[in-house]
């Protein structure tokens, strides 16, 4: 674009120097820089605008999985592990669908190898929580809470079951409630099990950003 003749343009998409470089995608800027940038960097940035074949591979075994072909998608991920062991997607895509057949045991191996990736870690929290579910009795959790709301551990112990549940700002409520209470009661189990449930919901929820404000109000 010849920002001297097109000034209109070139204001409407704040161009401020130049070069300018601004990524479309539908319409829509995706991505942008603005100077001169080393070639490695420039290479790096339209790189990161096109979609890999893993990526690609990725989306499609996500897609069968949606759409109910569990088959499907499980010799997908095979396919991608064979071509990257390491590959994150698979292996997290792979162990939500052998969780759910209840083949634990590789499932469990996979999430290993996932390492820390956000997903891998949700996959182990569910995992605690669907173990802790099956241990305790919900009505009797629920009473304790209710007869002892001073008691950092009843608060806790309900709040895991909640989550267990799927219910989420619940069960954040008794969580954050357990810390007030006692922040040092079971090596912080109230605050980590808060963390806990922020990986499950994701950094980019409403209601993890809501609760990370709340749980820092409470701790500092």
């Amino acid at each position: 674009l010849d920002t001297d003749r097109n000034p209109h343009t070139a204001a409407s998409h704040r161009i401020q120097a130049i070069p300018s470089v601004k990524a479309f995608v539908d319409g829509e800027v995706a991505s942008e820089f603005a100077g001169a940038l080393p070639e490695e960097h420039v290479r790096a940035f339209f790189a990161r605008l096109v979609t890999s074949p893993a990526e690609m591979a990725a989306a499609e075994a996500e897609d069968l999985a949606a759409s109910g072909d569990l088959a499907g998608a499980e010799a997908r991920y095979r396919e991608m592990l064979e071509e990257d062991d390491e590959n994150a997607d698979a292996l997290t895509g792979l162990a939500v669908i052998l969780l759910e057949r209840g083949d634990r045991e590789e499932a469990e191996d996979l999430i290993t190898r996932a390492g820390n990736d956000r997903r891998a870690k949700a996959l182990r929290h569910h995992i605690f929580l669907e173990e802790f579910a099956a241990k305790h009795d919900a009505a009797e959790l629920e009473q304790e809470a209710r007869l002892e709301p001073d008691d950092p551990r009843a608060r806790y112990r309900w709040g895991v079951m909640l989550a267990a549940f799927g219910r989420y700002e619940e069960a954040l409520d008794e969580l954050l409630e357990s810390v007030r209470l006692d922040r040092s009661f079971a090596d912080d189990a109230a605050r980590k099990a808060v963390l806990a449930v922020f990986d499950i919901l994701g950094l980019e929820s409403s209601l993890v950003r809501d609760y990370q404000r709340r749980l820092t109000q409470l701790l500092f």
